[in-house]
């Protein structure tokens, strides 16, 4: 049986086209959280959620140079791949925060896997304003602030991939 395949949209096709340069096309968002978010109960929701969206277990393949690539099923997919846990250096604050998230979104998604990510972001307790923030980028990923955790793992390149 062929795994299940769909052309990617025009839209996709441009910021895949964009994507060549050193800086990523990709976006971010900051979510504060009234609470703490434990990074085994972000997964277990991620696990719940994410089946109902097909295009989040999707993968850009490319078929070869001159035919336009699609979106296939991630065989491989699982949770674990798209949460990454981070640790927010003192003094803890919005400047701090905004320059983890300013690293993360330059670090480009990796190819190999849906181009999204979440990532939980912890404060040093004594300076956290709150129980955390959610910071998604994408084509789509995330970041998220908390407390505690450990630190991230690196990611790969889409254009690594297309050369």
């Amino acid at each position: 049986m062929a795994a299940y395949a769909e052309p990617v949209t025009d839209a996709d096709l441009a910021f895949l086209a964009m994507d060549t340069g050193r800086v990523p096309v990709q976006f971010g968002a900051v979510l504060a959280l009234d609470r703490h978010l434990d990074p085994a109960r972000a997964a277990r929701l991620l696990a719940e959620r994410i089946p109902r969206t097909r295009r989040l277990r999707q993968r850009i393949a490319t078929r070869g140079p001159l035919r336009r690539p699609v979106r296939e099923n991630d065989e491989s997919f699982t949770v674990a791949r798209h949460l990454e846990v981070r640790h927010c250096p003192p003094p803890g604050d919005e400047a701090a925060l905004t320059a983890v998230a300013m690293a993360l979104l330059l670090r480009r998604l990796p190819c190999d896997r849906p181009l999204w990510r979440v990532r939980l972001v912890h404060a040093p307790a004594t300076t956290a304003p709150h129980a955390g923030q959610l910071r998604p980028r994408a084509r789509p990923a995330a970041a998220v602030r908390r407390r505690h955790g450990p630190p991230a793992r690196p990611a790969g390149s889409w254009a690594a991939r297309r050369t």
